[in-house]
């Protein structure tokens, strides 16, 4: 199986949203690294109790559209 290439730096989180994983310090990591490298996305595949929470942190920190 090939995977194809990104045209953007991009990185992958992929398992259960549980709040002992600690999700939410990625998003905050990804802020930095948006800051110094603005076209990098983040793919967050996975289901669970944190997800609403992810998704006002994102929000929060103007994340939501380069986080799917």
């Amino acid at each position: 199986m090939q995977i194809p290439k990104t045209k953007q730096p991009s990185l992958l989180y992929l398992g259960r949203l549980k709040k002992y994983k600690k999700i939410d310090d990625l998003l905050y990591a990804f802020k930095e690294i948006k800051a110094k490298i603005p076209d990098t996305i983040l793919t967050i595949a996975g289901i669970g109790e944190e997800l609403v929470h992810l998704k006002k942190i994102a929000e929060e920190l103007n994340l939501e559209n380069s986080i799917a």
